[in-house]
């Protein structure tokens, strides 16, 4: 059995001062507070984002509430206000930018009434639809494409894949981006 030598130890470690404890914590820890630091820029940077396209939002609702105009004008000035309000961070051709007009509030987001005729609760190709749209074709949400007129109700999306700057926080978030997907619902001034 070999027997501890204390004098033989310490020729074989290095002289460890207060400097090198220092330099040894250092390096232990800086990885994981490097890694909080890069997960909170990036998490500012996708809030920012967010808070980017709800502004943007905002205007494009308020100049299709207000503006008096028929609805193919009314889309195209939404739409330009909403692009005018987005920032260097928003990529303006990942934008999905959708207004879609409703008979009633109750009509928001829901689908086309259908024969569901073998009982599977879906839709099925050669089931019986009404088509509320006109689009000759069973849509999973009912509303009509357009800024509508006056009084109409009219929801607007935006959908926007952001992508982290960091690629480690990509590879950690499903598909490589986080979805920001936000909506408002309006009724048209007269």
């Amino acid at each position: 059995m070999a027997r501890f030598d204390r004098k033989y130890w310490r020729r074989c470690t290095l002289p460890m001062g207060g400097d090198a404890n220092a330099a040894v914590e250092f390096a232990l820890g800086a990885p994981f507070l490097l890694g909080i630091v890069v997960i909170l820029l990036e998490l500012s940077m996708m809030l920012t984002t967010r808070l980017t396209l709800e502004g943007a939002l905002r205007r494009a609702v308020t100049v299709g509430t207000v503006s008096g105009l028929e609805d193919a004008e009314r889309s195209t000035r939404v739409r330009a206000a909403f692009d005018a309000e987005l920032g260097a961070l928003v990529a303006a051709e990942d934008v999905v930018f959708e207004q879609m007009i409703y008979d009633d509030l109750g009509s928001v987001g829901m689908a086309e009434p259908f024969v569901d005729s073998n009982g599977s609760g879906e839709r099925d190709p050669g089931e019986a639809f009404t088509d509320l749209n006109g689009n000759d074709r069973w849509d999973d949400d009912r509303g009509r494409p357009g800024a509508g007129g006056a009084e109409d109700i009219v929801r607007y999306r935006v959908r926007y894949p952001w992508r982290p700057m960091v690629s480690l926080v990509e590879a950690l978030l499903p598909n490589g981006y986080l979805q920001i997907d936000l909506s408002q619902t309006v009724r048209n001034e007269p």
